[in-house]
């Protein structure tokens, strides 16, 4: 009788079930993740006035034995004018990652002093490459260009220590279009011997033209290079809807169906239409040899009938052979208990699921969708979103830590 059973050749010690692989049989067995407690001393990482907040990578540094976080600050006033020079990237360390320390490192000038921790003028990912021979590029980063006053595309930039960074060129140079405000961490995955990246890509989206109040419609074979298009046009009469304005998944699904009528010989694997607004937001994979040149994003998590339409981004790892990543779900409803301006997006929620793959294209999530981290009561540092750190999981001893924002 011919063996029907797999054989596997195990190259970690360790075997995460997280998803089916290695069981034969599940029978009323059900997955209970083990949910992170939160930190008695939350919030550990405070903002530096006048400047808000903005993504953080953390790592447990092996050879130097202590935490190390770059974060960004951002100016609210250029942010929201749209203007070059809103993001700037500090540093900071710590022993136990509770207690952080700001080192002055008198590297840029800010408001008439060098005394600060800001390290670099560009919002970015970092990452410790263990895997690099080159000492000058043991960290890299993954940056996005600002030359033109608003998100342009990712660029690339080394640093031998994490601090003093070196832009790829020596300038601001482009390796992958297209690029957002949200994660964009890239690291060395040993299996395959490449760079791997994830992101975000509006794939659908939309918005009336100012000037004529038409809409503008292109079409594209791989998310970036986009050309005009006569077979999707809107129905006319018909109700476009204000900016972001999907709340449900089915919504966004009923108004592409019902609002726009597609041309039989139109053939396109990927559509946006006008500029990008986010209705319908997904996570995209690259890979790399060298982290200079990337293949065109590949689409790996997309919204389904059980999710709001939209995902914010996701931050990935690679732990005992499998990817371990926190979606970030978005829900425009948002806290609707919340006092704030909810049209300018102060009641915007965003929770964050587990999900986990083999090989960083086929991704899995728990059954129920579970959120990883629960948001805190309307109000808290942690009520309305949450963010995971570029690296989301640490092994730090026998426990693990879960940084986010």
């Amino acid at each position: 009788m011919e063996n029907t059973f797999k054989s596997y050749s195990l190259e970690n010690d360790i075997q995460l079930l997280l998803d089916n692989e290695f069981l034969d049989d599940y029978w009323l067995l059900r997955r209970v993740p083990e949910l992170p407690v939160k930190s008695y001393y939350n919030p550990v990482l405070y903002d530096d006035p006048p400047y808000s907040p903005g993504g953080c990578t953390v790592l447990y540094d092996k050879e130097d034995k202590i935490f190390k976080c770059w974060y960004g600050i951002a100016d609210s006033k250029k942010y929201y004018a749209r203007q070059p020079g809103a993001y700037r990237m500090c540093y900071a360390v710590s022993e136990y990652g509770i207690k952080w320390e700001k080192p002055k490192l008198g590297i840029i000038e800010d408001r008439g002093t060098r005394e600060n921790n800001i390290i670099f003028n560009n919002p970015g990912c970092v990452n410790k490459d263990y895997y690099e021979q080159d000492p000058k590029k043991r960290y890299k980063m993954l940056y996005i260009s600002e030359a033109s006053g608003s998100h342009t595309g990712l660029c690339a930039a080394f640093s031998p220590d994490g601090i003093h960074w070196h832009k790829n060129g020596g300038k601001d140079v482009e390796i992958i279009p297209g690029a957002n405000d949200t994660n964009n961490m890239a690291y060395y995955d040993p299996s395959i011997k490449k760079y791997v990246r994830f992101g975000r890509v509006n794939v659908i989206s939309a918005v009336e033209n100012e000037r004529n109040f038409g809409i503008t419609m292109k079409c594209s074979e791989d998310i970036i290079r986009y050309r005009d298009t006569l077979g999707l046009t809107r129905i006319p009469k018909s109700k476009f809807p204000d900016y972001d304005d999907f709340i449900e998944y089915n919504e966004a699904e009923h108004y592409i169906n019902n609002y726009l009528h597609i041309v039989p010989y139109e053939h396109a694997k990927y559509l946006r239409i006008g500029s990008i607004t986010g209705c319908n937001r997904r996570i995209v994979r690259s890979e790399s040899d060298d982290f200079l040149n990337w293949t065109i994003p590949e689409l790996v998590i997309a919204p389904d009938e059980l999710d709001t339409p939209r995902f914010y981004g996701i931050t990935t790892c690679i732990y005992q052979g499998m990817y371990i990543g926190l979606l970030q779900v978005l829900n425009s409803s948002g806290n609707k208990r919340y006092m704030g301006n909810i049209r300018n997006g102060e009641g915007d929620t965003i929770d964050v699921q587990l999900a986990f793959s083999r090989d960083g294209i086929r991704w899995e999530r728990l059954a129920n969708r579970p959120n990883f981290i629960p948001r805190g009561y309307i109000g808290s540092y942690d009520g309305g979103m949450i963010l995971g750190s570029n690296i989301p999981i640490i092994e730090y001893g026998d426990d693990f830590a879960v940084n986010v924002k």
